[in-house]
């Protein structure tokens, strides 16, 4: 049997994961069955679970891979990066974002795996905000913790108004009422 580079091995995962997204965004959890992941990736159900050892392991990887996302944004490019992002995201990632946020309320052992993934990406986020503090570009009277779960709060609501009512085209006055209770006091 042939040996493959790591390179090669992290190129299909990603390929995986680009595909299943496509198709847990267009399909749901449920709906996007085996079947449905093979067509939408375009491989077997074998390199499928070479990679993931389950259905529900590969969509918390997209859904995960999608927070890392943002919460880099987030870190790279502030508040604003994160919701011009959002505002030109494809239905398929929005539809992933909605799923997960579903499945948690509803699958009481789906919300107990995401919540370990879900802390992870709170603690990124509320150090992200102690650090933007120390440097003052954020207020002080107020817990990083309610910070960043305000943050986090609001990006919900993008993301739910973006793919359904839209944003407005020009973002810089809803920013400035978002960033202006972040800023320094």
């Amino acid at each position: 049997m042939p040996r493959v580079s790591p390179e090669y091995l992290e190129d299909r995962r990603e390929e995986i994961l680009d595909g299943a997204r496509r198709a847990f965004g267009r399909y749901g959890f449920e709906g996007a069955t085996i079947v449905r992941l093979e067509q939408e990736i375009g491989v077997s159900r074998g390199a499928i679970f070479h990679y993931f050892s389950s259905k529900e392991d590969l969509f918390i990887a997209v859904a995960e891979r999608q927070s890392d996302r943002l919460a880099r944004l987030f870190e790279e490019k502030g508040l604003a990066g994160v919701v011009r992002a959002i505002a030109s995201e494809d239905p398929e990632w929005l539809g992933t974002f909605f799923e997960a946020a579903r499945l948690a309320r509803v699958d009481p052992d789906f919300r107990a795996r995401w919540e370990l993934r879900r802390n992870a990406l709170d603690t990124a986020i509320t150090e992200g905000v102690r650090r933007d503090r120390h440097a003052g570009t954020l207020r002080g009277d107020v817990p990083a913790w309610a910070l960043a779960r305000f943050v986090g709060i609001f990006l919900d609501g993008v993301s739910l108004q973006a793919p359904t009512i839209g944003l407005p085209r020009d973002l810089g006055p809803v920013l400035r009422l978002a960033e202006e209770p972040l800023g320094p006091r």
